[in-house]
């Protein structure tokens, strides 16, 4: 597989001929992620070949998740937070209800560059950089993965150990999803 480097662009020009193959989400990344973007809603990655092409794009914002006592349950069965036995930290974690969250806004691949694990790739350098911050605290990543009759990018969220929450998205196409870092 070709070497993808990752960049941040200032605005979305870079995306003027970056197709995913999804109608509704290519139509939004030529008409509505310039506005995303430009109100500070969201921050834009993409990833890039040698030839400077855009392969990959994703956007990040500040989230917060909300655990109610049957997704702390879950999370402690799939993925418990380690605290080295210190239990003041354990008992402050599990008080909470609400953990801050780095959110995948968006998240697309290329249609020629789709089946080559990108998109794991992504996810891969995604819990990097929020593993490498020290100013936001981020405890996990969440994503309201894209969910219709026509296309679901559900399943490939759980492949990459996203747990769905249990408060559903009421009148949405998305399914809450969230991924821990600790």
């Amino acid at each position: 597989m070709e070497k993808l480097h990752l960049s941040r662009p200032k605005d979305t020009s870079c995306l003027e001929n970056f197709y995913c193959g999804v109608e509704e989400m290519d139509h939004f990344i030529h008409h509505g992620l310039c506005k995303k973007i430009g109100t500070h809603h969201c921050q834009l990655y993409t990833l890039n070949n040698d030839a400077h092409k855009v392969v990959a794009m994703f956007a990040l914002s500040s989230d917060a998740l909300f655990l109610d006592s049957d997704s702390k349950d879950d999370l402690e069965l799939m993925s418990p937070p380690s605290f080295n036995d210190d239990e003041p930290k354990a008992d402050a974690f599990w008080s909470k209800s609400h953990y801050p969250a780095v959110d995948i806004a968006y998240l697309a691949v290329a249609k020629e560059y789709r089946d080559k694990h990108i998109g794991k790739d992504i996810i891969l350098r995604i819990v990097q950089m929020m593993r490498k911050q020290c100013l936001l605290g981020c405890q996990f990543i969440t994503v309201d993965a894209y969910k219709t009759p026509d296309y679901s990018a559900v399943g490939f969220y759980s492949k990459c150990n996203f747990i769905a929450a249990e408060i559903p998205n009421t009148g949405k196409d998305t399914l809450r999803m969230f991924l821990p870092i600790m």
